[in-house]
């Protein structure tokens, strides 16, 4: 039996989560191939000549993760969006053949929950460091959210993939998981379940665990006793208001990106 090979590539921050916890393990028809890769999940693939749907899912293989040394401009090798093209091109190399699966989502909002993620996983910068659109000082760069480029070189790598965009994903689960069923030939679409929502911060623990974050990263512990520590600023302190980019940042932000992401939704609706 012939062996169709699909891979979800991310993005980050584009219903991820969602998708490989409670749709893509429960899809009829579906082998499905979650994180981390072990043997339990290759190896039925190799033995079961029954299985013609292979779906693999993981948001790095469309960029490395959302982690401070890797987006803190003094830390890393390369701006972001130059990085995440050295991914792509290297995961063709391992599968020249698959179909590819990418989220999108629509840039100020993508930026705010990279930015809560960078957090979470102790960033320090302040979001005037943390976005800087025209130049490669900053965590992130107009560049890095000019998803229509991105779109563009997938594309180019594999022809006739399949994109969604992840506010289309939240508002009409059902039809989007129906049109990704007939992109990969399966008569049955995943069930559809409560979405989960990840972690939301309050603009008081952003404020905290920047704090800490920053002091700690002078004084050298481990990562052990870092991250305890920031889970416990997290959870002691107060929820007030959730934490969202300022609207001014937002309103930036989508009139840097408005004709690269016009690009893209002009794409996503064919």
């Amino acid at each position: 039996m012939d062996l169709n090979f699909f891979i979800h590539i991310g993005l980050h921050k584009t219903g991820t989560t969602f998708l490989q916890r409670k749709v893509f393990p429960n899809w009829p028809g579906v082998h499905y191939i979650g994180k981390p890769y072990s043997s339990q999940f290759v190896e039925p693939i190799l033995w079961d000549d029954e299985i013609s749907t292979v779906l693999m899912s993981n948001e790095q293989f469309s960029s490395p993760p959302i982690y401070p040394a890797l987006l803190d401009p003094a830390l890393r090798k390369r701006p972001w969006f130059e990085q995440r093209k050295i991914v792509v091109l290297r995961l063709k190399a391992l599968f020249p053949s698959a179909k590819v699966i990418l989220g999108l989502r629509e840039p100020a909002a993508f930026s705010e929950s990279v930015y809560s993620q960078y957090i979470l996983r102790g960033g320090w910068a302040s979001l005037e460091d943390f976005w800087r659109p025209d130049d490669h000082r900053g965590c992130l760069c107009l560049e890095d959210v000019e998803f229509d480029s991105l779109l563009d070189f997938v594309e180019g790598l594999w022809p006739g993939s399949f994109y969604f965009d992840q506010a289309d994903l939240r508002s009409d689960p059902e039809k989007i998981l129906a049109r990704m069923a007939r992109f990969m030939g399966v008569d049955e679409s995943p069930p559809v379940v409560e979405q989960e929502v990840n972690i939301r911060l309050s603009e008081s623990q952003v404020n905290a665990m920047r704090t800490y974050s920053a002091a700690q990263s002078s004084l050298g512990v481990n990562k052990k006793t870092f991250y305890r520590g920031l889970v416990e600023v997290r959870e002691r302190t107060v929820m007030d208001k959730p934490f969202s980019f300022p609207l001014a940042l937002r309103d930036e932000i989508s009139i840097r990106t408005r004709e690269s992401w016009g690009r893209v939704k002009s794409r996503l609706s064919r």
